[in-house]
């Protein structure tokens, strides 16, 4: 559906891909440089980029050989790092119990050692890995994020104290507080403000979504608008598709499909450009539903049919989304027979991915592609 990669946070993708880490594990020694190689190559089984394999028990099996060979050289930097980056994996496996517990043993070691700043991130860390599918994990978020501004406001980081309340908001978000949250957004936004900090787009993203939820399209376009101006005015371009993806996404919503369209091929531009394509067929959605509601159904089958030779599928996930739009397109131009077999290929690979983490960055996605499917 639209909604699938629309909203997905872009995830943070690693410099170099499995098999170059690998290869280069191969010529190193066993020293640090070691270490940290072992550590971004059990993160790369990770990601759902498209680029890399998802396989948490590679993942563990790196992260263990990290792990072990950073207790052999008793360098503290790299026993931390690898315990935060085990807890990270334990988390991604929905083991709560130890993602804490190794969070926890990082955390005790910077207080032992007095480094408040790297508490602080390790806290606000933990609270970012701690799944908000769940309502009754949103106050450990919370806390979390509430001891990282704490000790951050103590050393006097300002910045990243209020990051910190912005990861807040973004918890009382998904607990429905949504008038608390808007107070400490713009609390957050004069804060930022004060400091002269300038990169606001997280933050109008955030209001975004409080006024998409209250249903006042205009509020949320606004903030929609003030988001991408601070992007562009910044220079932090890293997330431009997410932001003209969402922005189309309420031109759409406005049933100002031309404008959608305009701005999700902005969107889909910025991807092919920067080569990673794990949100692309997400956006080709929106485009094909744009496409279809101006009543051009012939030039959306005809994007459908390049983009796919340009750039095919890379899980089934995509392919989903394919055979889904090019459904639509058929029934679009009545022609039902040549739509069928789309829709029942669709369906069969989606009993495959359905409700499978392998193929989903937020559990929210994964619902509501459960309910849109089954509906």
């Amino acid at each position: 559906p639209v909604s699938y990669a629309l909203l997905a946070t872009a995830q943070s993708l690693p410099d170099e891909s499995s098999r170059e880490l690998r290869a280069q594990i191969r010529n190193s020694i066993p020293d640090s440089n070691r270490v940290r190689l072992l550590l971004a190559l059990g993160n790369t089984y990770l990601l759902k980029d498209g680029r890399n394999r998802y396989d948490p028990d590679s993942a563990y099996i790196y992260l263990r050989q990290a792990g072990r060979l950073a207790d052999s050289l008793k360098g503290p930097r790299w026993q931390t790092e690898t315990l935060i980056n085990t807890g990270r994996y334990y988390f991604e496996i929905n083991n709560l119990r130890n993602g804490k517990a190794f969070f926890m043993k990082a955390i005790d070691y910077y207080k032992r050692t007095g480094n408040k700043q790297r508490e602080a991130l390790c806290w606000n860390d933990l609270g970012k890995c701690v799944p908000d599918s769940d309502l009754n994990n949103i106050p450990f978020k919370i806390q979390c994020h509430e001891q990282a501004r704490s000790i951050f406001m103590q050393s006097g980081n300002l910045i990243a104290a209020t990051d910190a309340l912005k990861d807040i908001a973004a918890c009382h978000i998904k607990q429905d507080k949504t008038g608390q949250a808007e107070k400490e957004l713009l609390d957050a936004l004069e804060a930022y403000k004060a400091t002269g900090y300038q990169k606001l787009q997280d933050t109008y993203d955030l209001l975004a979504q409080i006024s998409g939820s209250k249903a006042d399209l205009h509020k949320e376009f606004s903030y929609r608008m003030k988001a991408i101006s601070s992007m562009e005015a910044t220079s932090d371009t890293a997330r431009a598709d997410y932001y003209y993806a969402r922005l189309a996404l309420t031109y759409s919503d406005m049933k100002m499909y031309g404008e959608s369209a305009r701005w999700i091929t902005k969107a889909i531009n910025t991807i092919k450009k920067r080569g990673r394509y794990e949100d692309l067929y997400g956006d080709v959605s929106l485009l094909v539903f744009d496409y279809i509601s101006i009543g051009k159904p012939g030039e959306a089958l005809s994007f459908l049919q390049k983009i796919v030779r340009e750039i095919p599928p890379s899980n089934l996930a995509q392919k989903v989304d394919l055979n889904e739009e090019f459904a639509h397109c058929y029934v679009s131009m009545k022609e039902y027979v040549r739509a069928e077999p789309y829709y029942l290929e669709m369906m069969r690979i989606f009993n495959i991915t359905s409700f499978n983490k392998a193929f989903y960055t937020s559990h929210d996605y994964m619902v509501t592609d459960f309910i849109y499917y089954n509906q």
